[in-house]
């Protein structure tokens, strides 16, 4: 003969309710649109690197395209040869 007794656990569930970047020289919210191209990515990585892993140092920038277009210039200015091509596919 089985007994079964049961009762009634409740688990807590977290829930993202919301995500989103903020740009790290202003502080406002990046807010994309759909079909938006605005794309800036920063990153510097040092270390080592093998097929099975690595480790090292990383550093990242995220910023809205209005800082990020005065980054742009910044650099210009400093003597950065920054490239400037068109897209499309």
């Amino acid at each position: 003969m089985e007994i079964r007794k049961t009762k009634l656990v409740t688990k807590e569930v977290e829930e993202t309710v919301e995500c989103y970047d903020v740009c790290d020289k202003c502080g406002i919210r990046i807010n994309t649109v759909l079909y938006d191209a605005f794309d800036f990515d920063f990153e510097l990585k040092t270390g080592t690197s093998y097929p099975e892993g690595g480790s090292g140092d990383k550093w990242m920038l995220d910023l809205c395209e209005d800082c990020a277009k005065a980054a742009i210039e910044l650099l210009k200015a400093n003597g950065y040869k920054v490239r400037e091509e068109e897209w499309d596919w």
